[in-house]
């Protein structure tokens, strides 16, 4: 992004001066590390399933990606509140807290979680969450009091 001095546009209008070098070629420098960053190769050789960008992808992909891999290629979703791992073989989501009151929610009370996230008991406080455990005999949704059955 480029900022051009506009004649008369007020005290902080001016010329660009020399100590802006060292910021400009920073920037540059960012500029050339985020293209760099091939996403197409986050999935090679993995599973067809859904990780958060922390949790097992090939590179640094950032962590608040949701992927889902199919067939090695990538489909990346941005989490806005952040990604939750869930255990291995069990697919990650994004965390959906946020608007949730304070308490515990089952997996399939969430909208964009998968049927293998329904028997997790999930805490969300102020906005986070947190997964609470695996229910091996499933779980009983409530309106913040879910519990394992």
């Amino acid at each position: 992004m480029n900022f051009v001095d506009a004649p008369d546009a007020g005290p902080d209008a001016g010329p660009d001066v020399v100590a802006d070098a060292p910021f400009d070629a920073l920037d540059a420098a960012a500029d050339v590390a985020d293209d760099a960053y091939d996403a197409s190769k986050v999935c090679k050789g993995l599973e067809d399933g859904w990780y958060c960008g922390f949790n097992g992808l090939n590179g640094s992909p950032p962590p608040d990606w949701l992927v889902h891999c199919v067939d090695a290629s990538p489909i990346v979703r941005v989490c806005d509140a952040g990604c939750l791992a869930f255990p291995s073989g069990t697919s990650d989501r994004c965390d959906e807290c946020p608007g949730f009151p304070n308490g515990n929610y089952c997996g399939s009370q969430f909208s964009t979680y998968a049927s293998d996230n329904a028997p997790f008991l999930i805490s969300c406080g102020q906005g986070i969450a947190a997964i609470q455990k695996d229910c091996t005999n499933g779980c009983q949704p409530g309106p913040g009091d879910a519990s394992c059955k």
